[in-house]
């Protein structure tokens, strides 16, 4: 909620700075926790800690804004602007809480125990967290710029949507290849002998999330068109699908089959999704080609999970990094992925070394 309120308000920095401290809090404090031996325990206190810090942090700023809002108080236009902007949010996010893993964490713990609960926490946490990153960072800044081009012009939102579909991609392909080569053998080394049986489930999972952002620009193009029921519809019967497949699933499968529904609901999310804007807007496509040039040229890298699996050592995998990052770039750039677009697309990011970057690539 008070991330939406904010996002209502245009305030991307203060939303910004907080989401990327509170993601590498997360990150330090479970791996201590984990260290400490807490087990499961750890990983549901790391989360619990930060949710309640990043709320704690982003309220003086949203209190201070709805005090300052035209009028004050409940009858403020300011003030009504931002709860019928922040409203449907709050629906779609309850909603994606149960998409997005909540709803596997509480049927593992009820049918399959604690432990497999924490396991498949953690295995779902680390590749979302590393994914989504940047991405989230910058989505505000990329939900109200793409509000402000079609406030002006609606015949600008199909560029908008296809130049955030590339701006994503660039960003998380990479991250991608890396945590699927990587992350199997990185799970103990991180976080103890006792967390081995999220490593599979983890390095799935970077695959899996990729591709669940085939939809995220679709999504905002809803909002940005003032669709916004359209998510909740959607979002709606996701969820009705999830739960199903979690409670047929998961009793007789267990982690397994608490995977399936992700991999299966997150796919039809994408196809419906597509379908639902191309209702309203023929003119708004997926950059399919430009898409899979990104995870052909990810492809060299991702197979070094071979070579980690056997060659798994902290020296060792620094080595097997090293080299992974130069098959990115090289894959980068025999695929041509950094057009001038694409470049002006990072040079115009809130990330530091992007001249490097796009040297580089």
């Amino acid at each position: 909620m008070i991330s939406n309120i904010l996002q209502s308000w245009y305030e991307t920095k203060a939303l910004s700075i907080v989401t990327i401290a509170g993601n590498v809090a997360y990150l330090f404090i479970m791996m201590a926790l984990l260290k400490a031996g807490m087990g499961v325990i750890g990983y549901l206190v790391a989360g619990a800690v930060i949710d309640i810090g990043m709320t704690a942090a982003l309220i003086p700023r949203t209190l201070e804004l709805v005090e300052k809002s035209d009028d004050g108080g409940e009858k403020s236009p300011e003030l009504m602007q931002m709860i019928r902007f922040s409203l449907p949010f709050i629906v779609t996010g309850f909603l994606n809480q149960i998409v997005w893993r909540h709803s596997e964490v509480l049927f593992l713990g009820k049918w399959a125990g604690m432990e497999a609960s924490g396991y498949f926490g953690l295995a779902y946490d680390i590749p979302q967290m590393a994914l989504e990153f940047v991405p989230l960072t910058i989505w505000p800044i990329v939900m109200a710029g793409t509000s402000e081009v079609f406030s002006k012009d609606a015949g600008r939102l199909p560029e908008a949507v296809d130049l955030y579909f590339r701006l994503l991609f660039i960003l998380v392909i990479p991250v991608a290849a890396m945590g699927f080569a990587f992350s199997r053998a990185m799970v103990p080394i991180l976080f103890g002998g006792e967390m081995l049986p999220a490593a599979l489930l983890t390095q799935l999972f970077f695959v899996v999330f990729s591709y669940s952002f085939l939809y995220t620009p679709m999504s905002m193009a809803l909002y940005v068109m003032e669709k916004s029921w359209v998510n909740m519809l959607v979002l709606t019967l996701m969820a009705a699908i999830n739960i199903g497949l979690d409670v047929a699933l998961i009793p007789r499968y267990g982690i397994w089959g608490a995977f399936a529904p992700i991999v299966i609901v997150l796919a039809i999310e994408v196809v419906v999704f597509d379908r639902a804007v191309r209702h309203f807007r023929k003119d708004v496509k997926i950059p399919v080609r430009f898409i899979a040039r990104c995870y052909l040229a990810a492809v060299p890298a991702a197979c070094l999970a071979i070579t980690a699996n056997i060659w798994d050592s902290p020296a060792a995998l620094a080595v097997q990094m090293a080299a992974g990052l130069a098959l990115l770039v090289a894959g980068f750039r025999f695929m041509k992925i950094l057009g001038e677009r694409e470049k002006g697309l990072i040079m115009n990011l809130p990330i530091p070394f992007k001249e490097k970057i796009v040297a580089i690539l």
